[in-house]
């Protein structure tokens, strides 16, 4: 039991430290067919927006078949995000991401973060406050 929550931790913390922040095709390897594209169009959309994301994984949990991963993200805002245009700002944000591992993959993913935040710092930027 103890071997398969080292596992998932692994498998987890692979999303964060290597797909979202520059190997989005890596998505078809942690995910499940029906996750990947989703999986990957989100580290490419965050990409674009943030081209030297960085993130690190601040904490894990994992019990039976899910693991809980809190996170934190920084990148400057290069390219338009959720309609902001590119502020050349570096910003900072958190979350937390709960996944449901089936036979190796991630066949669910749930995540919570605050985008109020990270959008609060970008027209704060966009001000020029």
């Amino acid at each position: 039991m103890a071997r398969m929550a080292e596992a998932n931790k692994k498998l987890a913390r692979r999303v964060v430290e290597e797909m979202l922040v520059g190997n989005p095709e890596l998505a078809k390897e942690l995910f499940t067919p029906a996750l990947a594209d989703k999986q990957a169009g989100l580290a490419k959309t965050l990409l674009a927006s943030f081209p030297d994301l960085e993130m690190k994984v601040d904490d894990t949990i994992a019990e039976g078949d899910k693991v809980a991963v809190r996170w934190s993200a920084r990148g400057t805002q290069r390219g338009p995000f959720l309609g902001i245009p590119p502020t050349n700002t570096r910003v900072m944000w958190s979350g937390t991401t709960i996944e449901t591992i089936a036979d190796g993959k991630i066949a669910d993913s749930k995540t919570s973060w605050d985008l109020f935040e990270l959008v609060q710092q970008l027209h704060k930027a966009a001000k020029g406050s």
